[in-house]
């Protein structure tokens, strides 16, 4: 994730740079031997829970804040 300032460009290059990350056999097998699970995101579907968290209603929101005590 990066600030919402951040050039279209660069966000692309940095979304680029991850997918080949993961889909890096050297970085699944390190992963592997770590006994870390790699379950991806694409940087398309980041956005799409980002925006329906945000399009989550003041009521669901208000309820949610009562059942934690806040």
């Amino acid at each position: 994730m990066v600030p919402a300032q951040v050039p279209a460009e660069r966000v692309a290059a940095l979304r680029v740079a991850f997918d080949a990350m993961v889909a890096d056999a050297g970085f699944l097998a390190e992963a592997q031997r770590s006994g870390l699970t790699v379950t991806p995101m694409t940087g398309s579907a980041v956005d799409r829970e980002i925006a329906e968290l945000y399009a989550t209603p003041a009521g669901v929101l208000a309820r949610a804040r009562t059942i934690a005590g806040e």
